[in-house]
């Protein structure tokens, strides 16, 4: 019989990810998260492999995603919003998915908030979450950590 041993690693902590339903703009929602949460998230970028298209086009890009008039994919860099200083031992990031990513069960959500819980104990979600859906600029806030293959879509 073999014994398997579980060497934890540097990287090897607890993720936890809420979905949240809002029509809001990103950096307007991160305001509004920042308030809530008592943190400080700032915008990061991790670029595509093509360039980077300039401010005009990029503003065309982000009103045809806003409104949802194109079916086709629009190609730009991954923008996410996060904060890892604010509160010791806790990672935030607020971050949009592209749909044909998703699993059908969270399809429904435009935003993810990702928690990378570094220290014991794990953060009291059902506490952020109610304290997320008293928001105005948030339709709807759900804890969906446990939906399968949700990790795959951590940036």
């Amino acid at each position: 019989m073999t014994k398997r041993v579980h060497i934890k690693g540097a990287h090897d902590h607890d993720e936890y990810v809420i979905g949240i339903a809002s029509d809001e703009r990103v950096w307007k929602l991160c305001y509004e998260l920042n308030k809530i949460l008592s943190i400080n998230m700032l915008e990061s970028e991790v670029l595509s492999d093509e360039s980077r298209p300039n401010k005009e086009e990029e503003k065309k890009q982000e009103d045809l995603l806003f409104e949802a008039r194109s079916l086709e994919p629009v190609k730009r860099p991954l923008r996410y919003y996060e904060d890892a200083n604010s509160v010791r031992g806790r990672e935030f990031a607020l971050f949009v998915a592209e749909s044909a990513d998703l699993p059908k069960t969270v399809r429904a959500f435009r935003y993810f908030l990702l928690i990378r819980a570094i220290d014991p104990p794990p953060p009291d979600l059902t506490a952020l979450v109610a304290q997320l859906n008293e928001s105005s600029l948030i339709r709807s806030a759900v804890d969906i950590s446990n939906v399968k293959n949700i990790k795959s879509l951590i940036p």
